[in-house]
């Protein structure tokens, strides 16, 4: 007799291994996203601290203080497309 096809068990051992791999994959899948937004809101931190840095000595410690996004996108020290992500503690210059 001719056998065609898989039979039975041999499609749950099939569906076990991909609920397995399924298992461990989500996880570590969710994680690095996490871990991606942190690091932007860490990076963005840093870009606007550095923006701050470049507005005050050019302009002085006074006029840079309390300055916001807008006004570092508006005097050319950030990118206009730039916008803060989740995460991002930064609000204004100190």
């Amino acid at each position: 007799m001719k056998k065609n096809g898989f039979t039975l068990i041999e499609l749950l051992g099939i569906l076990v291994l991909l609920g397995i791999i399924i298992l461990v994959a989500v996880p570590a899948i969710i994680k690095s996203n996490s871990t991606a937004k942190t690091n932007e809101g860490k990076e963005f931190d840093q870009i606007a601290k550095n923006a701050c840095e470049a507005y005050e000595a050019v302009y002085g410690k006074d006029a840079a203080k309390d300055k916001t996004l807008e006004e570092l996108k508006n005097a050319g020290y950030i990118q206009k497309d730039l916008t803060k992500p989740n995460g991002a503690t930064w609000t204004k210059c100190s």
